[in-house]
């Protein structure tokens, strides 16, 4: 490794003013196609460096990688991908090691500086500008947390034995979680011996809309005796659509409104009756979702799972056939539509973006796991990579792209469409070609071997020595 690094030095500086300068397997440099920029390849595989516009990267595949804008002020590297990281966007921050320990930190407004960190799942730390920002966890001793876990606060003593949560003005109280609870609210009240019994209430209460005026915020009873097996629900209590909701488990389940009803005799693998008023359809499953039919305006369905199935409705559309071994997706907005479709799941599949005012397609990618991956953009830019080992499980994955798969890309081809230009390559430019509307460059052997033209003109080099020129004539 200190020989890389020492060669990678030595190269940067020697390349750093040259888009033509070919050393070998060594090093390689030449201007990026998909971009107004310059890239420079290391040993193969072994190590990359790229610029164009403000931004800068460099990557060991595998182990590290680095990417820098200057434009917006952004640093983030990769360490050993996914296992760490470091992003900072101005003067914010985070670093992770896998999902486990995060810290993170900045400046977000004038008035607000917070350091975090946590280590999952015993400790968590923020410190802030503001003193009521600030608490300490260390789980399952004792703690306090704020906005973690989709809880505006959290205090607990010797976890589980004492859990006290808040979200908005819901307050709930647990001892030994999650068997008994108390929680109280506006409005609401209730308490849950699991898996006994359990009963909560809340009266209709109102909100303010962004805009003026008030809503009605629907009020609620529940009941819960020998979990799962028996519940009974009235909810949306005050409002136009109040819903009616029970089970006795294995026996039935129902709900009951103005917008929708639905039973199913037995739960879950009887046969369950649906009609939904709203979007205008009926459907039944013998048993669902095995068996489906459905049919109105709001959504047609047919299913034999796992032969076939065809459902979809105005937005939506969703057809497979001896599932998992082909599957068609699309989903349409106003202004564009998008479709997918599969093959054994990531073995195949191809992904059409199409904008509906002008019918021209926005984005095209095709993947043939672990073959290749291939994509097109709306202003022209294709490419097209061999092997693809992540890419087509993880599309779009930028740091996928960054710290592997220049490593397995073992033939490249890129087409430029707003230049014309294009590139190949196979084996990390063991041969490479260039091509625009005027010049074509060929090399072999990392570049031991060239050929160029430029209009006219004619040039050979073997061993980096020129030993052929033709020039026009007048």
């Amino acid at each position: 490794m200190p020989y890389v690094i020492t060669a990678f030095l030595w190269a940067r500086i020697t390349l750093k003013a040259s888009s033509e300068l070919a050393l070998g397997p060594l090093a390689q440099s030449f201007e990026s196609t998909l971009h107004q920029g310059l890239r420079q390849e290391f040993f193969g595989p072994l190590l990359y460096r790229e610029s164009y516009e403000s931004k800068r990267t460099w990557s060991i595949p595998f182990l590290f990688s680095r990417i820098q804008d200057k434009t917006i002020d952004a640093d983030e590297w990769d360490l050993m991908y996914p296992v760490l990281g470091y992003d900072r966007a101005g003067e914010e921050y985070r670093i992770q090691l896998f999902q486990f320990i995060s810290a993170h930190g900045g400046q977000k407004d004038l008035d607000s500086n917070a350091d975090r960190l946590a280590i999952f799942p015993f400790y968590y730390h923020q410190r802030s500008n503001h003193p009521e920002k600030n608490y300490t966890a260390f789980l399952p001793f004792y703690g306090h947390m704020k906005d973690r876990f989709l809880r505006d606060e959290i205090d607990f003593i010797l976890w589980p034995l004492y859990v006290k949560t808040r979200k908005n003005d819901l307050i709930t109280e647990n001892y030994i979680a999650p068997l008994v609870h108390y929680r109280t609210g506006d409005s609401l009240k209730g308490w849950q011996f699991w898996p006994i019994a359990g009963w909560e209430t809340k009266g209709i209460t109102t909100r303010k809309l962004l805009s003026e005026g008030e809503e009605i915020v629907g009020g609620h009873q529940k009941l819960m005796l020998f979990w799962p097996f028996f519940f009974q629900h009235k909810e949306q209590i005050g409002t136009s659509n109040p819903t009616y909701k029970g089970s006795f488990i294995p026996f039935y389940s129902f709900e009951r409104s103005v917008n929708r009803d639905s039973t199913t005799i037995p739960w879950p693998l009887g046969l369950t009756m649906t009609h939904d008023r709203v979007k205008q359809y009926r459907e039944y499953g013998a048993p669902w979702p095995v068996i489906v039919w459905a049919e109105g305006k709001g959504k047609y369905t047919r299913r034999l799972w796992p032969l076939f199935g065809v459902s979809h409705n105005a937005s939506l559309r969703s057809d497979f056939f001896l599932w998992p071994l082909y599957r068609y997706r699309e989903k349409t907005t106003k202004v564009s539509t998008r479709k997918r479709h599969q093959i054994l799941a990531y073995l195949y599949s191809h992904i059409e973006e199409r904008n509906l005012s002008n019918l021209e397609t926005t984005f095209e990618q095709w993947n043939f796991w672990p073959f290749f991956s291939k994509y097109k953009n709306n202003e022209g830019d294709q490419r097209f990579q061999a092997l693809a080992i992540l890419e087509p499980i993880l599309p779009g994955n930028e740091s996928v792209e960054r710290n592997y798969s220049h490593a397995w890309s073992i033939w490249r081809s890129e087409t430029n469409g707003s230049t014309g230009k294009s590139s190949q390559s196979l084996f990390w430019n063991l041969y490479r070609s260039e091509k625009t509307e005027t010049n074509r460059r060929v090399s072999f052997l990392f570049g031991l071997f060239q050929y160029e033209r430029k209009e006219t003109n004619r040039r050979y080099r073997i061993f980096f020595i020129p030993f052929k020129t033709n020039k026009p004539t007048s």
